[in-house]
């Protein structure tokens, strides 16, 4: 379950608090996604607040098209406290507690992240991944597509820098959606075309970013 982050204390001090829920907050979304990764749980519940916000969006992106977090039923809901109620009269009745069905399930027309509009930045940005110097092919305000001379596989963490200059430089911490090899072509080396979702971004930040440095007639 991943949940507000003034709930996650609150629920996992209840009485009877079932062990084998991992409960994250927010903020520790991408502790969630290595857990979800290593664990491959049948369901992932989500509040359906966080799952309207850029970092929820993420991870249900992540979860939708990466074959390395398994096949989690993606379930929404309202309130936490709510799940937990219904997991407890599950247990009541000598039915095991992941037998809990929450809330809804998430809409077949979600696209999250995807909705986000995409930048052609302009190149005198310099672009580093990983400390590495990288080719930024489109930018949003929740994510990226880079050719990188690094391999990067799906759920790796990685670090984004993007230094137009000093004042408007900025550092993001993402996650890699998909990577992969793109032979050498016209005068370009091999390297590895990634997409990534930024994890903990300020959307509104990076769309002013795109915005002032957008590549000319794009």
């Amino acid at each position: 379950m991943i949940a507000a982050d003034v709930d996650v204390s609150t629920l996992q001090a209840q009485p009877g608090f079932d062990r084998d829920i991992l409960v994250f907050a927010e903020t520790d979304s991408l502790k969630a996604m290595e857990a979800i990764a290593a664990r491959k749980p049948h369901m992932v519940v989500i509040t359906r607040s966080f799952v309207d916000s850029s970092r929820g969006a993420a991870i249900v992106n992540h979860l939708r098209t990466d074959p390395s977090f398994g096949q989690a039923e993606i379930r929404l809901i309202e309130e936490p406290i709510e799940y937990m109620s219904l997991v407890a009269r599950r247990s009541k009745k000598g039915l095991p507690p992941n037998s809990a069905v929450p809330g809804h399930p998430l809409p077949d027309d979600y696209r999250g992240t995807r909705l986000a509009d995409r930048f052609v930045i302009d190149r005198e940005v310099e672009v580093k991944l990983d400390g590495d110097q990288s080719r930024l092919i489109d930018l949003s305000p929740t994510g990226a597509q880079l050719v990188s001379g690094s391999s990067m596989r799906p759920g790796q963490r990685v670090r984004l820098s993007l230094a137009p200059n000093k004042d408007d430089a900025m550092r993001l911490v993402a996650m890699v959606a998909w990577a992969a090899f793109e032979p050498a072509s016209a005068g370009r080396g091999a390297g590895y075309r990634v997409g990534i979702h930024f994890m903990d971004a300020d959307a509104k930040k990076l769309n002013s970013f795109c915005q002032k440095y957008r590549a000319p007639g794009t």
